[in-house]
C-alpha cells in the first residue's frame, strides 16, 4: 500500500493482472483503477508507494527491483539492482524524493535520494524535480519553491477532501497566504505536463 494526504493506494489483481486501486480517507473507492494494468516487465510485485503521480513498485526483478510506473501502467523509471543489492521487498517514501527500500536477503534498509539521481554503468535514474516549503507546519503563509519544472508549470493546492483551493502559474516560487483556510493537511502539486512533484503541508 501507499498513500498521500488525499488518498490510499492499494496493489491488487484484476482480469488484466496486477492493478492499483485508490480510496479516499472516508473509504470511497475511485471511479476507476488508478492503474488498470502494468506494462510488461513488472514480474511479481511485493509493495507499492506513490510519489507525485508515479507508483513505485518493489518487485522480484533482480536487475531493477524497484520500478516506477505512470497512471497508464507504463514503466518510466527504475532503480538498478546494484543500488539495493539486487532485491527489494518493502518500500516507503519519507518525502517526495527520499525513498526507503528493504532487502529481505541482506536484512538491510537502503535510503535513496532520488533528487540526486542514481547511476549505474549503462543507465540512469533521472533526477527528480525538487519542491520545498519554507516552513511546515505553517500558521498563516508559506513560500513554496521548486526547481526543474521549466516553462508553463502550474501550482495546485488541494485540501483533504480533494477540493482544489489554489491554482496558479509557477515560476519557481509561490507564497500562499493560507490564513483564510481551515487548519489541517493540504497537498501542493506542481507540474508542467512532463515533470510533476507534490509535497504535503500542514496548517496549524
Amino acid at each position: 500500500m501507499g498513500s498521500n494526504a488525499v488518498r490510499l493506494y492499494v496493489l491488487g489483481t484484476s482480469s488484466y493482472g496486477y492493478s492499483v486501486e485508490s480510496f479516499s480517507w472516508t473509504g470511497s473507492v475511485g471511479s476507476s483503477p488508478f492503474i488498470n494494468r502494468f506494462d510488461s516487465g513488472l514480474g511479481t510485485p511485493y509493495d507499492i508507494d506513490i510519489s507525485g503521480s508515479l507508483i513505485w513498485v518493489a518487485c522480484d526483478g533482480a536487475d531493477s527491483p524497484v520500478k516506477a510506473y505512470n497512471t497508464s501502467g507504463v514503466l518510466v523509471n527504475m532503480i538498478p539492482g546494484s543500488v539495493v543489492e539486487n532485491a527489494a521487498r518493502g518500500m516507503a517514501f519519507e518525502s517526495e524524493s527520499i525513498l526507503w527500500v528493504s532487502n529481505p536477503d541482506t536484512d538491510k534498509l537502503y535510503k535513496i535520494d532520488l533528487s540526486l539521481g542514481i547511476s549505474e554503468e549503462g543507465g540512469w535514474v533521472e533526477p527528480a524535480v525538487d519542491l520545498r516549503a519554507s516552513s511546515n507546519p505553517f500558521s498563516s503563509s508559506v513560500t513554496i519553491s521548486g526547481t526543474g519544472f521549466g516553462d508553463g508549470a502550474m501550482l495546485e493546492i488541494f485540501d483533504m477532501t480533494g477540493r482544489m483551493v489554489v491554482e496558479s502559474p509557477f515560476d519557481g516560487s509561490y507564497t500562499w497566504n493560507g490564513a483564510d483556510v481551515p487548519c489541517g493537511a493540504y497537498v501542493v502539486r506542481v507540474g508542467n505536463g512532463e515533470a510533476l512533484e507534490s509535497i504535503n503541508l500542514v496548517r496549524f
